[in-house]
């Protein structure tokens, strides 16, 4: 089958093909090209075409003559490019996509011709879909590269930079070096820090020498005084067993590094404070396990707490174990008091103060400090025993006392006073010690205790009323004891 308008002409236009096919050798001529070649009109109509064009669209082919070829493209875009340059004088190439005989999708070329004779057009298809795929494939990687976030460059033999991508530009800026400038890489390597600049010239040659490296190196840069802190991967490249170039990615890990110094900074602290501590601090996890214990904890348990439990270590005493623990869980805070629990069966009484907070891995965890209240107790055992002493002495004393602050409101008084001047001790709470003297004495008493509440006073005589009963008690003037004032008062 050749094509021919013989075996399936075009009743349309005859004479045109007569016309382009009359020339001597020239029929013959187009079914020895090796690449499928086409006659239309002006109007995009097949008219002639040679066995290399029936080869590549099949068997169904020979429909195609007398049809619009144009048509058979199934993109919209690609049937419009045809249209407009066969209407042109002088067409331009053209790539539009055919679906071709063995189903897939095909992207030709029209090469366009005309023949000094010929009133209609040439074109000779080219299969360029190898081509057309590397270009889709090198546009598809180009805009990955560009953007990638990153900054990827593609240094050659002589280390001179071969493509750079947006990002790689911008770091270029950042630090003062034009990427058009053939010396760049030098200036960019002039930029790096001294004390850097060694293990990157490692790192560079073992690339240059076929192996991959990574390194992290601090760059110079123009707009602030801070350096950039640099992440690079550099790779070699080979193409046909042969070094070509080397890859270099380059991250810009300024803000990680100086979030990571923070936190080492920070972590140094609190480290310093959890060690140097003198309470006793716990960490542990949801199962009561500790995972770190400060000295003064080993100290004040006698033993490495790390170990043991909490529950072990700590005894509730009349409360019930789990209530502390249960109100740490529910509220996220609690304190109290309990009892330590020494390796000897010994007990020390310590207040303690716990909290909930996410930790490692983003699980629950606790914290508990424990303070050693041995002492306090001790000092307010004490405190009370000497109170319990001295209470008993101003009830028991023989002597009518009261205790008044240093304006003379009355606090309290003993029994003896009670006995002498037949007030109730609730009786006089709330009064002043002036009210329930002798008028003629008032103004000595008011003296007297402004005198009291700053030095010892002397010894004077007071005239007091006595309740329901005539006559007068006598009082001894004011002592000042603390910032309560006591007068002894007799018959």
């Amino acid at each position: 089958m050749n094509g021919s308008l013989s075996s399936g002409s075009a009743e349309s236009a005859p004479h045109a093909v007569e016309e382009m096919l009359g020339v001597p050798g020239l029929e013959a001529m187009l079914e020895a090209l090796p690449h499928p070649v086409a006659l239309l009109n002006e109007a995009g109509i097949l008219l002639h075409a040679n066995k290399a064009l029936w080869e590549l669209f099949g068997e169904g082919a020979a429909a195609m003559v007398g049809a619009s070829l144009i048509e058979l493209s199934p993109n919209p875009r690609h049937r419009e490019q045809l249209r407009h340059e066969l209407a042109e004088t002088q067409p331009s190439p053209v790539t539009a996509q055919f679906t071709v005989a063995d189903g897939q999708q095909r992207w030709i070329r029209f090469d366009w011709f005309r023949h000094r004779c010929a009133t209609g057009i040439g074109a000779c298809l080219v299969d360029v879909t190898e081509q057309c795929e590397l270009q889709r494939v090198k546009q598809r990687y180009r805009a990955i590269i560009d953007n990638t976030p990153e900054a990827v460059a593609l240094l050659g033999r002589d280390q001179r930079w071969l493509d750079q991508n947006r990002a790689q530009l911008e770091l270029l800026k950042a630090t003062g070096v034009d990427d058009a400038d053939e010396s760049g890489p030098q200036r960019f390597y002039q930029a790096i820090d001294d004390a850097d600049k060694a293990g990157v010239i490692r790192a560079v040659n073992n690339a240059y020498h076929g192996r991959s490296s990574r390194m992290q190196y601090a760059v110079r840069s123009v707009r602030d005084d801070e350096s950039l802190v640099l992440d690079v991967i550099m790779v070699p490249v080979f193409i046909e067993g042969e070094l070509e170039s080397v890859f270099s990615l380059s991250r810009n890990i300024t803000r990680e590094h100086r979030l990571q110094r923070e936190l080492r900074e920070s972590e140094e602290r609190f480290r310093s404070l959890f060690e140097h501590a003198r309470d006793a601090v716990l960490l542990f996890d949801e199962d009561q396990k500790i995972v770190a214990a400060n000295p003064a904890a080993a100290e004040l348990f006698a033993c490495c707490p790390g170990e043991r439990t909490v529950a072990e270590l700590l005894d509730p005493g009349e409360q019930a174990l789990p209530g502390w623990w249960q109100e740490l869980q529910q509220e996220g805070v609690c304190r109290g008091q309990l009892w330590a629990l020494q390796p000897d069966g010994g007990r020390t009484p310590v207040e303690f103060s716990a909290a909930a907070f996410i930790g490692w891995e983003g699980r629950s965890a606790y914290s508990i400090s424990l303070r050693d209240i041995s002492e306090r107790l001790e000092s307010e055992r004490r405190l009370r025993e000497s109170e319990q002493y001295f209470r008993t002495l101003f009830e028991m004393n023989p002597y009518a006392v009261v205790l008044t602050d240093p304006k003379g409101l009355i606090v309290a008084t003993n029994r003896a006073h009670v006995q002498l001047s037949g007030y109730e001790t609730e009786e006089l709470k709330g009064r002043y010690l002036p009210e329930v003297t002798k008028p003629s004495d008032w103004k000595t008493a008011v003296d007297k205790l402004a005198e009291a509440a700053t030095r010892e006073a002397e010894v004077h005589r007071l005239w007091t009323r006595k309740k329901a009963a005539s006559g007068a008690v006598s009082m001894r003037c004011p002592h000042r004891w603390s910032s309560m004032v006591m007068a002894l008062g007799w018959w």
